[in-house]
């Protein structure tokens, strides 16, 4: 699959999900100058980050946000496995 079809995939899940997604293509930065220049535009109460090389499980954001709810934390830090 092509990135901007991957790109228009998401768009469309996330509206159907009524989640603001944001894809800023920049090239030549490091991962902090990428993450401080996704972290400017967002509103939302919570932000995640997901590497290129990262792989999730499809419930991931929801585990995530009911640990949030259940500890009433400020942050949630995941654990990975090496596969």
């Amino acid at each position: 699959m092509m990135v901007h079809q991957i790109i228009q995939q998401i768009f469309v899940e996330s509206m159907l999900l009524k989640i603001h997604v944001f894809i800023i293509l920049k090239r030549k930065m490091s991962v902090s100058s990428a993450r401080n220049l996704g972290i400017e535009p967002s509103e939302g109460a919570y932000i995640t980050f997901v590497d290129s090389d990262d792989w999730v499980d499809s419930d991931y954001l929801e585990v995530l946000y009911s640990a949030l709810m259940e500890e009433q934390a400020d942050i949630a830090i995941s654990t990975y496995k090496k596969i």
